[in-house]
C-alpha cells in the first residue's frame, strides 16, 4: 500500500501537476505570475521533503536495501567529472540560445539571488530526487522489468516532473537523469550521483547569475 502511493506520487501526481503549471504559464506568459524567489525556494524545499519522506517510508515497507556510500573507484569519479562537465557545457550552449527568451520560469531563474535558501533548496534537490528516482523508484520497478526499461522508466517520472521548464527543459531532464542513472548502476550506491547532481546544479545556477550580470552589462 505504502510503495502504491508513493508510485502514485511520483509517476502520475508530480507530472501531473508539472504539466498543469506549464499550461498555466502558458496561459499567463507573465514574470510576475511566478512566485517570489523565496517562495519557489520553499516550495521546492517542500516537495523534496514530501517526496523524500514518501520514498523513504515506500523502501521500509518493502525492505529494500540502498546503499548511500561505496568507496569509488578513480574511472567512476572521472565518469561522474566528464558527465557534469558535459551538461554543464550543454546548459552553457542552451542558456546562449534562449537569451532573449520571455519564459517566466528562465526569468525568475536568472533574477533568483543565491543565498543560504536557495543553497538549502539545491541541495535538498540533490539528495531527495537521486534518492527518490535513482534509488528507490528505480529499486521498486527493477522487481517487475529489466533494468533498461526501469532506469528508462525512473528517468521519464524524473523528467516529466520538470516539465514546467518546457518540453525541452524535459527532454534535458531525461538525457541527464539516465547519466545519473548509470552512476547509481556503476557505482552501487547514491554518494556519486548525488554529488554530481549538486555540483551541476552549483555550476549552472552560477552560470545563470553570470548570464543575467552579462545581459545588465548589455543593457
Amino acid at each position: 500500500m505504502v510503495s502504491a502511493v508513493f508510485l502514485l506520487l511520483v509517476l502520475l501526481a508530480m507530472p501531473l501537476a508539472a504539466v498543469l503549471s506549464q499550461r498555466q504559464l502558458r496561459r499567463e506568459p507573465d514574470a510576475q505570475a511566478i512566485p517570489s524567489h523565496r517562495a519557489l525556494s520553499t516550495q521546492a524545499i517542500v516537495i523534496h521533503a514530501v517526496l523524500m519522506a514518501s520514498a523513504l517510508a515506500a523502501a521500509y515497507s518493502q525492505s529494500l536495501s540502498l546503499n548511500w556510500y561505496a568507496a569509488p573507484e578513480l574511472r567512476l569519479i572521472l565518469i561522474a567529472i566528464g558527465l557534469v562537465i558535459a551538461f554543464c557545457y550543454l546548459a552553457h550552449i542552451e542558456a546562449r540560445l534562449s537569451t532573449n527568451s520571455t519564459d517566466p520560469v528562465r526569468i525568475a531563474l536568472r533574477k533568483q539571488p543565491l543565498d543560504g535558501l536557495w543553497l538549502t533548496a539545491t541541495c535538498s534537490a540533490a539528495v531527495a530526487e537521486e534518492y527518490v528516482y535513482r534509488g528507490v523508484l528505480f529499486l521498486l520497478l527493477l522487481v517487475v522489468m529489466p533494468m533498461p526499461l526501469a532506469a528508462l522508466i525512473s528517468a521519464l517520472a524524473f523528467a516529466l516532473g520538470h516539465l514546467s521548464q518546457g518540453w525541452r527543459g524535459a527532454l534535458y531532464g531525461l538525457a541527464f537523469a539516465l547519466s545519473m542513472q548509470l552512476l547509481f548502476v556503476l557505482s552501487g550506491a547514491l554518494l556519486i550521483p548525488m554529488v554530481s547532481h549538486l555540483c551541476y546544479d552549483l555550476c549552472v545556477s552560477y552560470m545563470a547569475r553570470g548570464r543575467k550580470a552579462d545581459l545588465a552589462g548589455q543593457a
